[in-house]
């Protein structure tokens, strides 16, 4: 998996949501009901995020996820990563709903909040995956102080980026609200300079 494939996901993923829930505006202004309704509540578990289970059905490798996996607000693992064998021996009524992982394949984090989203694109530098991906939005709807805040996190994540020593890839998209609908700008970032900025 790669951001590519990943970003084909999300923008039909942001779609489809708006287009089932009527109400997505009212949502996307109150930002935990938003949280919780296109990625998932605050708890752990492996099969009640709507955005993981899509994501299951979109791909075409067997992947788990987990949601709230230590501090990542959602992460993924093809079950090949799996301590599969291991696992098999435990006395399974302790260890019901496992996510034992050897290693991500995707780690995610929301932060309804630019302002503070920094501090989650911190977060993924420090584990190991092969895609790392942030999801903020915009403050404001208008021009000049998006382009402000989408230079300031480009220029983050550049920072971020060069000193990744493992390669990781990532992804960063930004969300405002434009003529009622959410568009989407994104950057995928992947060490050492490869660069792609679209507007969706």
């Amino acid at each position: 998996m790669n951001a590519q494939y990943f970003l084909t996901f999300f923008l039909q993923y942001s779609k489809n949501f708006c287009n089932a829930n009527p109400n997505w505006l009212d949502l996307y202004y109150q930002d935990k009901n938003w949280t919780e309704r296109f990625i998932s509540r605050p708890t752990s578990s492996s099969d009640k995020s709507e955005f993981g289970n899509k994501f299951l059905s979109f791909s075409e490798d067997e992947f788990k996820y987990r949601t709230e996996d230590g501090t990542i607000d959602l992460a993924f693992s093809r079950k090949s990563n799996f301590y599969n064998n291991e696992i098999e021996t435990l006395d399974k009524s302790k260890i019901s709903d496992f996510f034992w992982p050897k290693q991500y394949d995707l780690i995610l984090e929301h932060e309804n909040n630019i302002k503070c989203s920094w501090q989650e694109l911190l977060k993924l530098s420090y584990i190991s995956a092969k895609l790392k991906v942030l999801i903020t939005y915009n403050t404001k709807n208008d021009l000049k102080t998006m382009e402000l805040e989408n230079r300031i996190m480009h220029d983050n994540l550049l920072e971020v980026v060069k000193n990744d020593i493992a390669f990781d890839e990532y992804l960063l998209l930004i969300g405002s609200v434009q003529n009622l609908k959410i568009t989407w700008r994104y950057f995928i970032e992947k060490a050492p300079n490869t660069v792609s900025d679209e507007k969706q």
